[in-house]
């Protein structure tokens, strides 16, 4: 819960030192290292606290966990917004479970825009822009390997308009977007449906790191690109109907998936080349960011 009562900061104190240390210990590749906590959540089964507003989907408090279930009447993933304080500066850590549609994410939004990091256990990424406008191209990782049943780690660090992406202690995703710098009013973060998770949500003000020898930022790629990627899983060049089908679940039924497939399959081959992915026409895969 938001550290906002002196016996709380007593408890969170104990519990953020082991975090910082293990921070610090990566601080060679680090942008911003943790200074002043500003939330933990402390769960213990019961109902959500007053800060977690769904969005989408039903949400429980189960141990120290925020467990999401899809509804049977929306096609939208489970999102849940946490209502907090937040600064230019500043470090989010937290655990996450895929849930059985294989996918998560987290998104900070500023007024008029939103940024996400979205996760498969196939692929990370960041969509990006050069403006403070709708992202045209992504940073990504596509051959992320994580486990789809555990829980996994990831540490947020921003610096103004720059970000770094750490998932199970390994630096995986660095840029720039000018979103990130502006004013933060909450945070969204969206289990891919059933059973998936979130747990041990820490956020902090940040102290900027002296960058002697600053790494490069991860390249971008133009969003088709990227959407084409993210489905062709086993990296052949191709996108068979069961990649195609993986990547769309569960926002749609299976009858529309083998419908939309069908029409992009202009030669019959049951697997999808890049030029037929990128057609004009085509019905593109499933939205990989935080929007719903």
């Amino acid at each position: 819960m938001p550290l906002n009562r002196p016996c709380q900061f007593f408890l969170t104190s104990v519990v953020l030192l082991t975090a910082l240390v293990q921070v610090e210990s990566g601080s060679a590749q680090s942008l911003v290292l943790p200074h002043e906590p500003t939330f933990l959540t402390l769960l213990d089964d019961g109902p959500l606290p007053a800060y977690a507003k769904p969005v989408s989907g039903e949400w429980k408090v189960k141990g120290e966990s925020f467990v999401a279930t899809t509804k049977s009447d929306e096609k939208r993933h489970p999102a849940l917004r946490i209502e907090t304080e937040m600064s230019p500066l500043m470090v989010v850590a937290f655990k996450f479970r895929f849930g059985d549609g294989q996918r998560s994410s987290f998104s900070i939004r500023a007024p008029g825009t939103m940024r996400t990091v979205g996760l498969t256990p196939h692929c990370c990424w960041v969509k990006v822009a050069d403006q403070q406008e709708k992202p045209t191209r992504v940073c990504c990782l596509v051959n992320a390997n994580l486990g789809p049943d555990a829980w996994h780690t990831a540490n947020i660090e921003i610096l103004k308009e720059k970000f770094a992406i750490t998932i199970n202690e390994k630096v995986i995703l660095r840029g720039k977007d000018p979103a990130f710098e502006k004013d933060k009013t909450h945070l969204i973060f969206l289990a891919g449906g059933n059973g998936g998770g979130f747990k041990g949500i820490k956020i902090w003000r940040g102290k900027s790191v002296p960058q002697t020898d600053e790494l490069p930022d991860t390249p971008s790629i133009p969003l088709p690109t990227f959407r084409f990627l993210k489905c062709d899983r086993n990296h052949d060049q191709v996108v068979s109907f069961q990649e195609y089908r993986e990547a769309r679940r569960p926002l749609k039924i299976d009858a529309e998936i083998k419908a939309n497939f069908k029409s992009m399959d202009k030669n019959g081959d049951e697997a999808l080349c890049q030029e037929e992915f990128f057609k004009k026409n085509r019905v593109a895969p499933a939205a990989v960011s935080g929007e719903n």
